[in-house]
């Protein structure tokens, strides 16, 4: 990632990620708690759910997905009120629920620009305010 300063704003370059399909298994669904409609694999996975409720609503399963693989973990879905909705998880480096997570949009942002057919995007990180460890808010 770069930043360059552009008088008194900072303008940031986020590489893009390319992602593949992968097949959806069962072990998905035990760590969000839903099935992905779709998934893919970049430097990290990403799942595609049926709608942003959804992924305001999963509760994950930490130690499910520190099984996975990839790095971190970003669900996604078409937003009502903005283009996308995300949000990111990264046990293995110890973050439970990444509350503005970068690299989450360096691989949905491309996904979403071509499922939209749109290059310019409004993308909204719907993290929860609570910290999570396990299943179990504290």
């Amino acid at each position: 990632m770069t930043v360059k300063k552009d008088d008194d704003f900072l303008t940031m370059d986020f590489p893009s990620f390319t992602l593949t399909p992968i097949k959806v298994i069962d072990k998905f669904a035990e760590a969000i708690g839903v099935k992905p409609i779709e998934a893919y694999m970049g430097d990290d996975l990403v799942f595609v759910l049926e709608s942003e409720e959804q992924v305001k609503n999963v509760v994950p399963n930490l130690s499910v997905i520190n099984e996975l693989e990839g790095t971190c973990l970003h669900i996604t879905a078409k937003g009502t009120d903005f283009d996308c909705v995300t949000r990111s998880f990264v046990p293995k480096c110890n973050v439970a629920e990444d509350p503005v997570c970068g690299r989450g949009h360096c691989h949905v942002i491309p996904l979403w620009a071509e499922k939209l057919g749109k290059n310019k995007l409004i993308a909204y990180q719907a993290s929860l305010s609570a910290h999570i460890r396990g299943n179990e808010p504290f």
